[in-house]
Formats: C-alpha cells, structure tokens, sequence
C-alpha cells in the first residue's frame, strides 16, 4: 500500500481511520438531508405552543403558555411576545425566558439543525417505528449569548435524506446544567415541506435550592419572511 507521508506518521491504521472518518462526514445521504432543509430558508413559525413542569417553581407544577411572532427587529431578527394580555399575566409565561430559546432557535431556522454542524459521523441503521432510518452522530452549536457546544444523533430517512429526529445533549453554564438534553421531531406538510414541529428540553438549574424544569413546545403556522 502507497501511504502518504501524513500516513507514515500516524500510522496505516490510524491513517485510514481518519479517512474513513472524512469519508462519512461528506456522506452523500447527510448532504441530501442538509438541502432538503435549506428549502425551508425564510420560513418562519408564527406560533409556539408549550407546555412546561416546573416542579412548582413559577408555577403550581404543569402549566402552558403561547407565544406568536409580533414583528421582526431593525437587524430582521423576529421578535415574539405572550399570545394575549392573558398569557402576558399567566405566571407560567415567566418560563418562557428560561427556555434558552431553542424553541426559538427551530422556530426561526427551520433551514438547519445548529451552527457549525461538524464531526458529522455515520452509524448504523436503526430500526424506529418500524422503519428502517439512517443514524448520524454530529457536533455543533447553539449560540445563547456564548457558545453551547452540541453533540446529537440525527435520524433521517435513507430514501429521500428527510430528518425524522434529532435527539441530542447541550453543555450549558452555571446555574444551568451542566448538560441539557433536547429532542426534535419533524413532519410533513401539505407543500412536502420537512420542518420542526415539536421541541422537547428539560435540565435542572440552582436557586437556594436544586430545580428540574420541562418545555415541551409545538411549532406551527408557517409562513414566509416579509
């Protein structure tokens, strides 16, 4: 076997390990499910439906709020708000800002899971809900005013690349953590568009005490950017 001077150095094993590794990070099947996505560029989720277990912090335990795109921002960032005066003065709304905006984050990104996706690695198929799926362990980020680095499974179909689901944990900071794990499960519309449609996120948090909280939002109403 000809081996380049990089190889030598690493050795045969080592060498081909790193190539297969490339190899599978520009699998074909995860570009096709990353343009599928991009379709959906410019696509915004005018509605946020949650229900969310504080455990009784803010809330009598279980409670549930709605959030609705009001406007978007001088820099076109959308900005949403409580659905009514109702939900405004809803203790539960309170919550809302503990979320750290990921149901935001797929709200407004339908177009891609996270930032810098990297690391992309193939599994094994698996078999889910009787439907034999691609598997996909990938490395990102999701920016909240720092970088949270990301590590998830994506599961996509191996016909048409569609994502099924992405279940994953985030590194989050002091009081928060220290991981938070996530879920995201998708759908098609009527237009055979594949988007986001339900968010789950839980992690605990310190006050003078230990908390646990639970979101679990569903995204839908969507339209285009103005």
């Amino acid at each position: 076997m000809n081996l380049s001077p990089m190889c030598r150095a690493l050795g045969a094993a080592a060498c081909l390990l790193a190539i297969h590794t490339a190899a599978l990070a520009d699998d074909p099947l995860w570009a096709r499910s990353q343009a599928l996505l991009l379709k959906n560029k410019g696509l915004v989720a005018q509605n946020i439906a949650t229900k969310l277990d504080t455990g009784g912090f803010l809330s009598t335990g279980e409670g549930g709020y709605e959030t609705v795109l009001q406007r978007f921002d001088i820099t076109g960032r959308p900005v949403r708000g409580a659905k009514d005066e109702a939900t405004e003065n809803n203790p539960d709304y309170k919550a809302s800002k503990l979320d750290m905006a990921l149901a935001n984050h797929f709200a407004n990104n339908p177009e891609h899971l996270f930032e810098n996706a990297s690391g992309v690695t193939r599994l094994a198929d698996q078999q889910v809900n009787g439907e034999t799926l691609a598997v996909f362990d990938v490395r990102a980020e999701h920016v909240l005013k720092r970088t949270l680095p990301v590590a998830m499974r994506v599961w996509v179909k191996p016909d048409s690349g569609a994502p099924v689901k992405a279940d994953g944990m985030m590194e989050v900071p002091a009081p928060f953590g220290p991981r938070a794990p996530f879920k995201v499960r998708y759908t098609t519309d009527s237009a055979g568009r594949t988007l986001p449609a339900q968010v789950w996120l839980e992690y605990d948090y310190l006050t003078t005490t230990r908390n646990h909280i639970k979101f679990d939002h569903t995204l839908s109403n969507w339209k285009p950017r103005p």
